[in-house]
């Protein structure tokens, strides 16, 4: 078969479920599907860009639907490997965006402070689109956030409002809103 039309197809699918942000339930049929793809022997049939893809969709899939927190690790030890060596800015935003998410989520700090760094020039390239630069400030959000860096997380946060208001992704706002609350309930200020 043609594995990287496979890798492109079922990354599609799933990081269509992980932007609308909804009901996750639907990836359970699509893990194994992934681990298949993903085998080691199978791999070999991928280039970077068709890996990075698929591996990004499988740590959506591991994050929200998987039982193990190691598979969460593992997957995300191999995303980042790939993440810094993909030339198209949105493919990269984009893995970078759900890696940091996933750091995030786990608490592994000094993995996403390596991962913003190394990201952060690439968020300013004029390339990367608005659904990127999204992502990306949201999860950014959120990573000054649990740091205690609440004014660098609003600051974050607005500029993602200000990408969705100006770009037509109003739908984002709820989770805009969230990341903002977060930072300002922390910091003791009313939301």
């Amino acid at each position: 078969g043609d594995v990287r039309g496979e890798s492109f197809a079922i990354a599609a699918l799933v990081t269509s479920y992980y932007y609308e942000w909804d009901d996750f339930r639907p990836l359970d049929r699509w893990l194994p599907e992934l681990d298949r793809l993903l085998d080691e022997g199978r791999t070999q049939g991928l280039d970077r860009e068709s890996e990075l893809r698929a591996r990004a969709a499988q740590l959506v899939v591991v994050l929200f639907r998987g039982p193990d927190g190691e598979a969460i690790r593992r997957c995300a030890a191999r995303l980042d490997a790939l993440v810094d060596e993909e030339p198209d800015v949105n493919v990269r935003m984009m893995a970078a965006s759900i890696l940091l998410n996933t750091y995030n989520w786990l608490f592994m700090t000094p993995a996403a402070d390596a991962l913003v760094v190394r990201t952060q020039p690439v968020i300013a390239v004029d390339e990367v689109g608005p659904l990127m630069q999204l992502w990306w400030r949201t999860n950014l959000s959120f990573w000054h956030y649990i740091a205690g860096r609440y004014a660098e997380a609003r600051a974050a946060i607005a500029q993602a409002r200000a990408v969705a208001e100006r770009y037509g992704l109003e739908a984002y706002l709820v989770e805009i809103d969230h990341a903002r609350a977060n930072a300002l309930i922390h910091e003791g200020r009313p939301a």
